[in-house]
């Protein structure tokens, strides 16, 4: 039997046995599935500083993208004063209109005693 040059130079493969762990009754089961120590340090020393590194509330009106709400006010604003000032004209359009009808009432009976 020869052996080629190739199978000189490759030298098989070593195959290692890998552990494997698994839980043997249902019980178990769950205890599998929570935490190890080292992902649990890691969630206990980090929840401060998560909790620390969150800014305080922040005004929605000094965030341009929701500074809306102080756009609207100041839009409402001057919607109430364009409402206040069309009430007045219309007022004072009414007050000239009564006027113009009483003076053509007035008119009409003078050409048509009666």
């Amino acid at each position: 039997m020869a052996i080629s040059s190739a199978s000189l130079l490759f030298p098989p493969p070593i195959r290692h046995r890998t552990a494997v762990l698994r839980c043997v009754s249902e019980e178990r089961h769950t205890e599998c599935a929570l935490l190890s120590r080292r992902q649990a340090l890691h969630i206990v020393v980090s929840s401060p500083a998560i909790v620390l590194a969150r800014p305080g509330p922040a005004g929605a009106e000094d965030i341009p993208l929701f500074g809306i709400r102080k756009r609207l006010k100041k839009i409402e604003e001057e919607a109430v004063e364009v409402v206040n000032e069309s009430e007045k004209v219309v007022e004072e359009g009414l007050a000239v209109a009564e006027k113009e009808v009483e003076a053509a009432a007035e008119e009409g009976l003078r050409q048509w005693p009666g």
